[in-house]
Formats: structure tokens, sequence, C-alpha cells
């Protein structure tokens, strides 16, 4: 039995749009319980984590195509979107990283992937994770327990603390800071986005104070995307941000939705956006650069995770079942079903087109691409315990390790195996 609406980030409060001033290098600053229930998504005890009430959905036909707009004062209008950039280009960014090399081709592929260590978090809806860049701490967060974890490289509870604003079942979107060394957590909630100290729980300072739905990093950590969604309108607003190399945001735009946009990424070189909204259910990709809606197609049923091939050529998105789209023509496309449950999480492991899934069955999938026709097969699955709900995907060191969260109360690292 599955919801009658997506798997999605929810929050229990509505959050409210407003124009983001000031997120810029802040300062440092000074140092309930819900009734229990049982939803059918997510197999695990107490209110379904990141589940919101949806307005009767539309069709996908009434999304606009338009061209790009006039100039106006306010940014560029195209579509039902409006883009406003007041800071560097996202593409200037992504053209100073160094050059990923290509993947290996898939008959020289190292194996599989085996589990190489378990932490045993001992708290349910452990729907966010995250590891530091020089993989000496782990992120673990619980909407059941309403803290943050942060784990050692060998799996010792390091530290726990509460953070402004976030409450049981209330949501959030939590991740490190990027950087090695002593680790940062970034934690965003309806009180906007806050920066603590991972080892002692002390607040360092708060980063943007607008409400705050989804965080998501790309272009190797050095953009930041937040989501602004109004709950009472369905709409949304990403903003951009320029992560500094000290703790600090500087905003470079934001772009403005009229759907409420539930999942998002950005191409390697800044300037495709692949975005799943709601209520049409669809999956856009955007060219920011022009900036013109390049195409806007049905999604899955349910549809939530989008991610963007590294070498920018596919699109893939997650609901009730897997699709990948080529990104030049959307008529091009892959699907995987076989999903006991709808998918939580989608993330592209390399430039070889190897792709990995979280889903509310249970499981991590890794799938292989066909870029050519295209095509998708199953290559391996790996289970958490029972049918608990998997969340998170990390994926480190080129695609060969992989951390993933779920309901069973653990977070599970795997490795892929030499040959």
């Amino acid at each position: 039995m599955r919801p009658n609406h997506p798997s999605l980030p929810c929050f229990a409060f509505a959050l409210v749009l407003g124009a983001l001033a000031g997120c810029v290098k802040a300062a440092p600053g000074p140092a309930s319980s819900a009734p229990l229930a049982v939803d059918p998504r997510c197999a695990e005890p107490g209110p379904c984590p990141r589940s919101q009430s949806h307005a009767p959905a539309s069709s996908v036909d009434a999304i606009a195509t338009s061209d790009s707009g006039p100039a106006e004062s306010a940014g560029v209008r195209f579509g039902r979107f409006r883009l406003s950039m007041t800071g560097r280009a996202l593409e200037d960014i992504a053209r100073q990283l160094p050059q990923p090399s290509e993947g290996l081709p898939s008959a020289r592929r190292p194996g599989g992937f085996a589990q190489k260590q378990l932490i045993r978090v001992g708290q349910t809806h452990l729907f966010s994770a995250d590891v530091t860049d020089d993989g000496a701490y782990v992120l673990a967060v619980s909407d059941a327990e309403a803290q943050v974890r942060v784990y050692d490289a060998r799996g010792a509870l390091v530290s726990r603390f509460p953070v402004k604003g976030f409450t049981q079942f209330a949501g959030g979107s939590f991740a490190f800071y990027p950087g090695a060394g002593r680790p940062r957590v970034l934690a965003a909630n309806e009180q906007g986005i806050a920066l603590y100290d991972g080892l002692s729980g002390e607040w360092l300072s708060t980063l943007c104070d607008q409400p705050t739905f989804q965080l998501r990093l790309v272009l190797e950590k050095r953009l930041l995307i937040a989501n602004l969604s109004d709950l009472r309108t369905q709409s949304s607003r990403l903003a951009f941000f320029e992560v500094l190399p000290e703790p600090g945001l500087v905003e470079l735009g934001q772009l403005e939705s009229q759907e409420r946009i539930d999942g998002y990424d950005l191409s390697d070189d800044g300037r495709l956006l692949a975005m799943s909204t709601y209520p049409s259910n669809s999956v856009q990709l955007l060219n920011l650069s022009t900036p013109s809606l390049l195409w806007a197609v049905e999604g899955p049923k349910y549809v939530r995770p989008v991610d963007i091939s590294p070498d920018g050529r596919l699109v893939a998105a997650g609901g009730d079942l897997l699709l990948v789209y080529d990104a030049q023509d959307a008529s091009r496309r892959a699907e995987l079903k076989g999903y006991g449950n709808n998918l939580h999480e989608i993330r592209f492991l390399d430039r070889d087109g190897e792709l990995a899934t979280t889903s509310y069955d249970g499981a991590l999938r890794i799938v292989s691409v066909d870029k050519e026709k295209p095509a998708l097969r199953l290559v391996q699955t790996l289970r958490h315990g029972g049918k608990a709900n998997v969340y998170a995907i990390v994926v480190r060191n080129g695609g060969d390790e992989i951390l993933t969260s779920s309901g069973d109360k653990t977070i599970r690292r795997f490795s892929r195996k030499a040959r």
C-alpha cells in the first residue's frame, strides 16, 4: 500500500517565503511528543517523517514552456520561473574546479559493494547522514530524537546536541560544513541556516535567517543551494550561496518557482538545474545560463529525488520507480521497476553511469546505466534491517564508498570490492 502523496521531506510548520537579505558571513555567537501511528510508506512507528498535505495535483501539461521573457529589475522571467542573479555566475565557480577524470570502462570497473562498517545509532527515522571530507567523522540525525549525533571514524559517539528550532518530527536539513579538521555542522530549519561545532555542540553563528526547507552542496561543495518552500501557496524559492573557506555564505542569486520544488540538482558545469515539482508531479530541466526551460515531463508517481550525471548527459528521478532521461531529449528514457516502496534518494557514483538509490523497502540498490540507449540494469541490492526506510546516500572516494542511514537505527558504510 502506498500513500496518496509524494515521498518528500516535509515539516510540521508552514514556511513563509521572504526575500533573502544579509545572508553573508556571520560573526560567531555564544555558546514534545507526537502520537504514535503507522504510516504505510514509512514502515516505522511514529509520524511519517517529511510528509506534507497537498493540494489537488494538476497535469504536467499545465506547465508553461515559454522562452525567456524580458529582463526585469527583479530578474528574468521564463515560463513559471524567475531567476535573479546578483553575484558571480555559477559557471565561474564550476570553471575553477579541477577537471574530473573519466570513469573506467564498465568492463574494467572493480567488483560490487560489501558492507564495511555498521554504526548502531539506536534511533529510528535516521533521515540525515553525512561524512566529513577527510572521513574522520560521521553525522547522524533522527527525526524521532531531534538531536544531532557525531561519531568518529571507528563508530564511537563523540557528541550529541540539540539544534535551535529542531523538534521531534518537525524536520530539518543537516550536513557537515566543507573542510577537514574540527567538524562543523550546517543545520537548517524554520529558524534559518546555523553553524554548530560538531564536537562541543556549541552554536557558532547564524549564516542565514530565512526559513529553509532543504540544503544541497554541489560543485565540490563550493556552492550551497537552499530550498525555501511556502506550503500555503505550494511555491518555492531556491537560493544559491557561495561557500567560503572560513565559515560563511555569500548569496549569489535566487530562482523563484510557481510550483513547490521537492528535489533538485545542479550539473557539474554550473549550467543545468534539474528539479522535481509539485503539484504537476513533473521533472524539469533548466538552463540557468540562458536562462530557459529546456523540458518538462511527467515524472514517476510520487517523484521527489533527482540527480544529474557528472557529465551532464543524464537526469535521474525517483518515485515509485526509477526513471533516467537523456538531458538533450527527455523522450529518450529508461525505467527500472521492482521497488517495494518509494525512492528516497538517488546519486550517480561516477562518470561511467553507475548510480545508487535508497528506498522505503529497506534497500540500497546499485544500478548500471547504458548511456547510449539509454537502459538500466540492477547490479546489486544491499539490505538494511527488514523493510525499514533507507534514507541518505553519501558518495565518497570517486564512487567507491557509500554511506547510508536507515529506520533500522543504523548507519552503514559500503565499499567497492576489487575483483
